[in-house]
């Protein structure tokens, strides 16, 4: 959490520290995903979608931590101008833990700003 916020605060360093900090305390699809979003931080986005994507790729612990890497996933690959994959990536989230507030309305969010204001709508209403 605190991490999160010094990413909000505009304090990538220190959320990095934060990150690896919770190495031997977490999953590692949790800590991995944590340190994705310090580096795209730090300037390294390229690299940081490859790590996250990476790590999806492999065994997660749990469908929760899972959909959070995958809704990460997707914000890389928006900032990145890959709309084929950021509209994936929000799908996996949302399908991984649609009863998830967050994960439906920023999966709606990005269908809105795509024009696609029927499919908003449903995954608003209802997740799926």
């Amino acid at each position: 959490m605190r991490a999160q916020v010094r990413l909000h605060l505009e304090q990538p360093d220190a959320a990095m520290r934060d990150c690896i900090a919770l190495t031997p305390v977490v999953d590692i699809a949790t800590a991995t995903t944590c340190i994705a979003q310090a580096r795209a931080a730090l300037g390294d986005l390229t690299h940081a979608y490859a790590l996250v994507t990476a790590i999806l790729r492999s065994p997660s612990p749990d469908a929760v931590s899972a959909s959070w890497s995958a809704g990460v996933a997707a914000e890389f690959a928006a900032r990145l101008g890959d709309n084929a994959a950021a509209d994936r990536w929000f799908d996996v989230a949302n399908r991984l833990d649609p009863g998830s507030h967050f994960t439906r309305i920023s999966y709606a969010d990005w269908l809105l700003w795509q024009g696609n204001h029927r499919r908003a709508l449903q995954i608003a209403s209802t997740g799926t």
